[in-house]
């Protein structure tokens, strides 16, 4: 009976690590290439990473859509279809899970509190003066994360500098 139950037991927990789910692993959430991933690769990719759409919170990338006439400076407004077309992207892919939400008051994934517990050693060392890598902005994932443009920032693999 106790082997029964360890190897069902086991069995469940060989299965949970296999389920494919956007939301379980962000770090390889970047969807597949359809319409409105080329296009929000282009319309926001011409300035900076296209982030993967599971590393914020839906409601925070429609905060983001919603405000694109003024974005961080820039007035980066699309058509009213590209906008539609991207809200609906951001619905589908984005996250739904509270570790995801932005800080209050902002609309940068580099101020959620995820983000700054992730790259804590490296703002600790940046905050005393100690420049770890030659990062320009947080913004700027691929200057450690060599695959970061596929949404791949596993940082727990030393070959993922390498890529």
């Amino acid at each position: 009976m106790f082997v029964k139950l360890i190897a069902t037991m086991a069995l469940f927990f060989m299965l949970l690590l296999t389920v494919n789910d956007a939301t379980a692993s962000p770090s390889r959430a970047m969807p597949k290439q359809s319409p409105a991933s080329a296009l929000y690769k282009d319309e926001c990719g011409s300035c900076h990473l296209a982030f993967a759409p599971s590393l914020a919170r839906t409601e925070d990338w429609l905060r983001i859509t919603s405000s694109l006439s003024r974005h961080f400076g820039s007035d980066a407004s699309v058509s009213p279809q590209s906008l539609a077309m991207l809200e609906t992207y951001f619905k589908t892919y984005g996250s739904n899970r509270e570790k995801y939400k932005f800080a209050p008051g902002s609309l940068r994934i580099s101020d959620s509190p995820w983000f700054q517990r992730k790259h804590r050693k490296q703002r600790l060392a940046e905050a005393i003066g100690i420049r770890t890598t030659s990062i320009r902005a947080w913004s700027d994932c691929m200057q450690c994360h060599a695959q970061a443009d596929k949404g791949y920032f596993d940082d727990d693999d030393e070959d993922d500098k390498r890529r």
